[in-house]
């Protein structure tokens, strides 16, 4: 990035020290003065534009000028991984992982040696997590549990504000397309951003946003972002045990009224309809355990409680694809299922989001069923 954007610098020194030698030549003496103040004021511009970019370039990468931290932190946490002198346990799926697993609950009552990261993002959904699926692998983790319920199948691939998070992930991260695009439909191709240029522009696009939260962040004197979907710096003593157990944000009980509107939304909602055809989640679902499998890594399913509630306003059979989907994965995987589980009120922040306590009891049930 810096090489590249120096040599455009030098480039425009150049074409105005030429052109400005030949103004010499024609003026004389008198347009010295003229040429050293425009010199004065080129190189304070690009003091100052290096400094905003710097300034947003620290807010995208903190959560604050998209809020999701996770998206440019991911890299960084396949490198913690592959640098862990333990093996390791990689989660990854959406909100629902996201808010019900706590790696370090697991890995503090586990007898085994191994690390457990939750890298769940929100609003995850297989299609967009392809691109990091060489990451993952060259992050050596020994396990992948890999979320398997029934938003997972789902065939929506989300709106087109949601591929923000391709051209964070890949701001930071060099992608193989190659690799990949069979299963990226043609006009997402230009979220991925591959070559210096294409990321230079994207920060200048968040110019704006990111000079906002510098002054907030500087207005309300703290720039330590935390809650949901915020990780630390890398260099933060808070990093290690934010990518096992994601930061929550304190959030107030539901209303009955608040809880009644938020079922009949999912219940209506084709986000929680999966479906048993090869719809572009299936398809990069199955690419990723296969190129996972393939590459040493042993692949869990993992489908978390759902509330009572949710469950009864689904209206009968919309589910069958999810159930059939399960019978034919866990032929080849292991499919730790808890979907038909009938867990109570307290386990959950909302019908579909486990509490603490839900959280507590979904590290204990996995202990016991994992098989290590």
């Amino acid at each position: 990035m810096k090489k590249e954007y120096l040599e455009i610098l030098k480039k425009k020194y150049f074409f105005y020290k030429n052109k400005w030698n030949n103004k010499i030549n024609r003026n004389g003496d008198n347009s010295i003065n003229f040429i050293k103040s425009s010199f004065f004021a080129l190189f304070s511009s690009i003091i100052l534009l290096s400094g905003v970019i710097s300034l947003v370039d620290a807010t995208i990468k903190d959560g604050s000028a998209y809020d999701n931290s996770r998206w440019g932190r991911l890299g960084e946490a396949y490198q913690t991984i592959n640098e862990s002198e333990n093996e390791s346990i990689i989660f990854i799926g959406s909100s629902v992982s996201y808010f019900g697993i706590d790696g370090k609950c697991i890995e503090d009552n586990d007898k085994s040696d191994y690390n457990y990261y939750n890298l769940a993002v929100r609003g995850d959904m297989p299609y967009l997590r392809i691109l990091e699926t060489e990451y993952i692998i060259d992050s050596g983790p020994k396990k992948i549990i890999i979320e398997a319920g029934p938003n997972t199948f789902q065939k929506g691939i989300g709106s087109v504000e949601e591929r923000l998070r391709w051209q964070i992930f890949s701001l930071y991260n060099d992608i193989e397309k190659e690799k990949i695009e069979h299963l990226i439909i043609e006009m997402d191709n230009k979220y991925i951003l591959d070559n210096e240029i294409d990321r230079l522009y994207f920060k200048q696009k968040t110019t704006g946003i990111g000079l906002d939260e510098v002054l907030r962040n500087f207005l309300r004197n703290n720039d330590d972002n935390s809650g949901d979907g915020h990780l630390p710096s890398k260099d933060s003593h808070k990093w290690e045990d934010s990518l096992k157990t994601p930061p929550v944000s304190d959030r107030e009980p539901l209303t009955d009224l608040e809880w009644f509107e938020y079922v009949e939304r999912l219940s209506n909602s084709e986000f929680w309809i999966p479906e048993s055809d090869k719809n572009l989640n299936r398809m990069a679902f199955d690419y990723m355990i296969e190129e996972f499998s393939n590459n040493g890594i042993e692949v869990i399913l993992l489908s978390l409680p759902i509330h009572n509630d949710l469950k009864n306003s689904i209206p009968n059979g919309s589910w069958d694809a999810f159930n059939d989907t399960r019978n034919e994965l866990q032929k080849n995987h292991t499919f730790l299922d808890y979907t038909w589980e009938n867990w109570d009120q307290s386990y959950f922040i909302d019908p579909i989001h486990l509490s603490s306590e839900g959280r507590q009891k979904m590290c204990n049930e996995l202990i016991s069923n994992m098989n290590h």
